[in-house]
């Protein structure tokens, strides 16, 4: 081990609005450059290669004075970091067993989720010390905010936290799937149906919506789509399921560890509540906290009582039962009905995440912490496996981990699991 002190620093020139460049040299070297460090600057060339800068990094001697641990400062947005955990997953042997790596965030991506709920709308500005506070008196407030993570790396007596990671794992009969022969890792979100369907769209609107805006666009073009498949879950930190209750605002045992049938989202997390700043998709992770477990957060279209009279006037018992008869004209009326209601509780993600909340009225309409079915079910366990019923349906097999888009084979699935001690590749954690 080397006992320099040192901290790697990582810069994507291309995330978001291609600021980091420039943001690194304005902001971050002046504060890291007086603090003692030695710094091993490295920039990104193309797609993944934050994977082999890990990699790299991981080469070098990590320093006794650091406590054996390999400090990384990544300037990009949540898939810089995305690049780089998989690279650390990416080694083997017995060289990366036990490795700590801490992670320091300057947020110059495009969402930066991981930020936006480590320090969410209304976060002080990070103090600084005497000496570093003579660098920063000319920076704007939104400036420093963004260096919050490398103000608490600098700050003397804090600590870093261990990042949740989740593992996805992929299996099925079409060996010329897009499947990842080993766990992918994520620290923000793995998804499917809504999700991850309107983030592919939002990669063709792209060049016409080059902000968050697209995000919207791609939502409203998806919202009456429905999916058909299985899903397992597996218990939490407790050994069972849970889900949330919102008439108590609590969490509460479930037997129903398998649910089998139609959905519009599909999301989970186990340390982003926020997806933008105030797009607070799994507010129970800041409400509720487990870090022991993840929140799948669901929405079946079929519970709402105005999609439900809609099949049973046409005499269908499920969705399913309306595609295999090829009635178009119920399906168009189903997905006519749904794109308003889906529309209005995921916009209540807006509201501080008070769609997890709301319940529907005998009649079809929707309150708050009510004691009818739950319009957003949020299960709280260590993982899950998502099987497609409908080999046709792609919309079904497309994943998002972390943004990154994959397919389940045809046949297949997805398995997903809360990681526990990094696969023996020792710990990751975050400076917050």
């Amino acid at each position: 081990m080397d006992n320099q002190k040192t901290v790697y620093l990582v810069v994507n020139p291309v995330a978001g609005q291609q600021t980091a460049r420039d943001f690194v040299k304005s902001y971050v070297k002046p504060l890291l450059e007086p603090s003692g460090y030695s710094i091993k600057a490295y920039e990104t060339q193309s797609v993944g290669d934050a994977a082999r800068i890990a990699r790299e990094i991981s080469e070098q001697p990590a320093s006794t004075a650091q406590g054996g641990a390999r400090t990384v400062v990544l300037a990009g947005g949540d898939g810089t970091m995305h690049e780089f955990i998989e690279g650390i997953y990416s080694l083997g042997g017995k060289e990366a067993k036990g490795e700590r790596w801490e992670l320091v965030m300057i947020p110059v991506g495009t969402a930066n989720a991981l930020y936006a709920s480590t320090y969410p709308p209304g976060t002080p500005p990070p103090s600084l010390s005497d000496t570093l506070s003579g660098h920063t008196s000319s920076f704007e407030e939104e400036t420093l905010a963004k260096l919050s993570s490398l103000a608490a790396f600098l700050t003397a007596g804090k600590k870093p936290t261990t990042l949740p990671i989740s593992l996805s794992s992929f299996t099925g009969s079409d060996r010329n799937a897009n499947a990842a022969p080993t766990p992918i890792p994520s620290h923000v979100v793995i998804s499917t149906c809504l999700h991850s369907n309107l983030l592919a769209t939002a990669e063709n609107l792209r060049a016409e919506y080059p902000g968050v805006e697209r995000f919207k666009v791609a939502a409203r073009e998806n919202a009456g789509k429905f999916y058909d498949a299985k899903l397992v879950l597996h218990g939490g930190s407790s050994g069972t399921v849970q889900v949330y209750e919102p008439a108590t605002s609590s969490f509460v045992e479930t037997g129903s560890r398998v649910i089998d049938g139609t959905f519009a989202y599909f999301l989970s997390s186990a340390a982003c509540p926020r997806l933008e700043p105030t797009f607070v998709i799994s507010p129970l992770l800041e409400r509720i906290p487990d870090k022991e477990s993840m929140d799948v957060l669901v929405i079946r279209p079929g519970r709402d009582p105005r999609i439900r009279k809609i099949l049973d006037e046409a005499e269908y018992e499920s969705f399913k039962a309306v595609r295999d008869a090829g009635d178009q004209e119920v399906l168009d009326k189903l997905s006519e009905a749904w794109v308003p209601r889906a529309c209005e509780v995921v916009g209540k993600a807006y509201e501080e995440g008070r769609h997890v909340d709301l319940t529907y009225t005998p009649e079809g309409d929707v309150e708050s912490r009510g004691t009818g079915p739950r319009v957003v079910e949020v299960y709280r366990c260590t993982g899950f496996e998502w099987t497609p019923r409908d080999k046709d349906d792609k919309g079904s097999h497309l994943v998002c981990a972390d943004g990154s888009l994959m397919h389940i084979p045809s046949g297949g699935s997805a398995s997903v699991r809360l990681d526990k001690g990094a696969e023996g590749k020792g710990e990751i954690c975050l400076w917050t």
